[in-house]
């Protein structure tokens, strides 16, 4: 039996949550599996956030690559490597399924 993207998503969620991490990235390739497990991050952590809204919440930027591009995959750790996080910045809140290519990421309450 393979896991389901939902299940492993709220399972990266839940680690990250018991380490007492505020903030969470994910970088993908941009394919079926790829976009299959952000999304499944990106909703495990607005599903979090909903239901802790006395908790801190937590902050999820995503970063799609194309695996056959060198330069996507440059593109998008460095992209990592200059998010600063904030709570206004990125997508907003509940918006964190459609990844904004522009800047190469999109996030959850970022």
């Amino acid at each position: 039996t393979i896991t389901s993207d939902a299940a492993i998503g709220a399972a990266v969620v839940e680690l990250w949550v018991e380490l007492n991490l505020a903030y969470g990235a994910v970088l993908y390739v941009s394919d079926s599996y790829g976009i299959g497990y952000a999304e499944a991050v990106l909703v495990a952590a607005e599903e979090h956030n909903l239901k802790n809204t006395t908790e801190a919440q937590l902050v999820v930027k995503t970063f799609p690559f194309d695996a056959e591009s060198d330069e996507q995959i440059q593109r998008a750790v460095e992209s990592l490597k200059n998010w600063e996080p904030t709570n206004n910045t990125g997508c907003a809140k509940g918006e964190g399924r459609n990844p904004d290519r522009r800047d190469y990421g999109c996030s959850v309450n970022n």
